[in-house]
């Protein structure tokens, strides 16, 4: 049992998943300390596979890779979207999330990977309540101003933002 743990162990850190690093930007050192969250290692092949980042050069992948921060959450859980995370955006990599209103009652589930997420979006913010997670996911969360820079270089991201797929 013990070598098959070390086997999953060294799989997973070979993948880039599970594996904590130290937070990449200031939303991510916050993060750690406000809601305990650690950022893991990503995977470039991986973050390529995800439609947001298909059609991203090797270099567009790199860049993302240095200025954004990976997080695997569980079941459950809450996504950070209130106060400084508002204009925060989480881009799903893995997994499932579902928008629920103040009543408790699901506004949308994800349509799948590659759809993002921002709260300063939502136009009905009175009634928003929480971004939760369905199933354990992996989310890329990019700060504004790194989102505003990768459309400045021209990543292939633009056309994906203006047909997000936010709710109303």
């Amino acid at each position: 049992m013990k070598s098959l743990f070390s086997y999953f162990s060294v799989l997973l850190a070979a993948l880039g998943l599970g594996c904590a690093q130290e937070p990449k930007t200031e939303l991510a050192k916050f993060l750690k300390q406000e809601y305990n969250m650690t950022p893991n290692a990503k995977n470039l092949k991986k973050l390529a596979e995800v439609p947001f980042f298909d059609l991203c050069t090797r270099p567009q992948l790199e860049w993302v890779d240095n200025n954004t921060d990976e997080y695997g959450l569980s079941s459950g859980e809450n996504v950070p979207v209130d106060d400084d995370m508002e204009s925060t955006y989480w881009v799903l990599l893995y997994g499932g999330w579902k928008l629920v209103d103040n009543e408790g009652n699901t506004i949308r589930e994800s349509a799948g990977i590659g759809e993002w997420f921002r709260k300063a979006d939502i136009s009905n913010k009175a009634n928003f309540g929480k971004l939760e997670i369905t199933t354990q996911s992996y989310l890329l969360m990019v700060p504004e101003d790194k989102m505003e820079a990768m459309v400045d270089m021209d990543f292939p991201i633009k056309e994906k933002l203006e047909s997000g797929t936010q709710p109303n």
